[in-house]
């Protein structure tokens, strides 16, 4: 049980920090959107 309790800590932890990443390459492309735009 321990095992597969860190385990999908570990899965929750890369989706987690996955979807910070895609968050953040969102971010950057709408500035340089806007950069471009303006």
């Amino acid at each position: 049980m321990g095992v597969k309790a860190s385990e999908a800590n570990v899965l929750w932890f890369l989706l987690a920090l996955n979807r910070n990443s895609v968050a953040m390459r969102t971010e950057t492309l709408m500035q340089i959107g806007a950069a471009c735009a303006s």
